[in-house]
């Protein structure tokens, strides 16, 4: 999941106007929470990943939260900016994914507190692998490539 995530966060990066990407643990529910973020934000997580019976094939549920606090993004603007989000996570497939993402649905976060939110969520299917399955490449010069 940890190279899903990088590939997630660097695709989302693409995008001018996202200031922070992180994994969701409740930053935007907890008025109190000393979590700073700087908006627009896009927060992934995780969720519902089922394995199949003896296998290292997973299905699971990406959630994606797209976050603005100031007025440039709110209520309509909002929409542009998970439409954008949208464009660059539809049929993104990454590389421990074995079908690119789908898109399941959209729904706005009515539960946080002090920022508009739009929660996108897509259908995530992949293999897991192990440290010893992971190749490295590793560039030694730009004529030498050597993986291991």
């Amino acid at each position: 999941m940890e190279t899903i995530y990088n590939e997630l966060r660097t695709r989302i990066q693409e995008h001018p106007s996202i200031r922070t990407v992180d994994v969701y643990n409740g930053q935007l529910r907890d008025e109190e929470n000393n979590y700073v973020a700087l908006y627009p934000a896009v927060f992934l997580s995780f969720e519902d990943i089922e394995f199949e019976y003896g296998s290292d094939t997973f299905t699971g549920v990406l959630r994606v939260r797209i976050a603005t606090s100031d007025l440039v993004h709110s209520q309509t603007g909002i929409f542009r900016l998970s439409k954008a989000i949208d464009a660059l996570l539809h049929d993104f497939k990454p590389v421990d994914t074995s079908e690119p993402l789908t898109r399941k649905g959209m729904n706005p976060d009515t539960d946080s507190t002090g920022v508009y939110v739009m929660e996108r969520t897509y259908i995530l299917r992949g293999q897991e692998r192990t440290g010893d399955e992971i190749k490295k490449t590793v560039t030694v010069r730009p004529d030498i490539v050597v993986t291991h």
